[in-house]
């Protein structure tokens, strides 16, 4: 019995662990900003890791054009490309996040105390 609860503290601890290191993932992905342009830089466009549009920057210049159907289509480019180029981010900052969370242990403990 006190083998288990042994297991059981130490899958508490390592379970811990792993939500302090997702939270310092969100916390990282929070901080993250990657931009997207279209137009030639026309219209640019700022996510963060958690999709959530920062900015969006207009040259002066395309407004005075009065092309509404441009704008609107440079700006859905702009927001596209940005959330692309979010996403790949994203990808790198989880992988390198969870490169050292050994979760076998965690499957294995699981697995001691179900039995």
């Amino acid at each position: 019995m006190f083998k288990s609860l042994g297991r059981l503290t130490s899958l508490v601890n390592q379970a811990r662990g792993l939500r302090d290191t997702l939270a310092q993932i969100e916390d990282q992905l929070g901080r993250l900003k990657v931009a997207g342009d279209a137009g030639a830089g026309m219209v640019v466009v700022e996510v963060n890791g958690l999709d959530q549009i920062l900015s969006c920057k207009i040259d002066p210049e395309l407004m005075k054009s009065g092309d509404r159907e441009l704008l609107e289509d440079l700006v859905v480019a702009a927001t596209n490309t940005a959330i692309q180029k979010a996403k790949a981010a994203v990808g790198d900052t989880l992988a390198q996040g969870v490169a050292d969370v050994d979760l076998s242990s965690i499957t294995e403990i699981a697995a001691k105390l179900a039995r």
